[in-house]
């Protein structure tokens, strides 16, 4: 009894373990007619990052998966040409945000919060 408890312990884990090193599985594919890629430029103090991130195309989501890591991109704040047309009260000032633009949406900047934190 107590070397099944130990083989479902080693399971469990094994599995935690592997959910937490690989991406998400409920990403779908880049392939996928569904998906929608976006291409980020982004800076923040003299740091920058060049990423894709994908989404789901039909669903009003703020947050992406980053292409290629297990890292989730979520808008905080969106400007398009000047106006504010998204913002979530009270991290838009954090120091912990990225600010980007983003290539298949011109005129667009946004600032980001990347998770885990970089």
């Amino acid at each position: 009894m107590k070397a099944l408890r130990v083989v479902s312990v080693a399971v469990s884990l094994t599995v935690v373990v592997g959910a937490l090193a690989a991406p998400a599985l409920a990403d779908p594919p880049l392939g996928e007619k569904n998906v929608s890629p976006l291409t980020f430029d982004c800076t923040r103090g003299s740091a920058s990052r060049h990423f894709v991130a994908v989404g789901i195309t039909q669903s009003a989501q703020i947050a992406g998966q980053i292409v290629g890591t297990n890292e989730v991109v979520m808008f905080v704040q969106i400007v398009d040409d000047g106006a504010v047309v998204f913002n979530i009260k009270g991290l838009a000032s954090s120091d912990q945000l990225w600010t980007c633009t983003i290539d298949e949406l011109p005129g667009v900047v946004a600032k980001v919060m990347i998770s885990p934190p970089t």
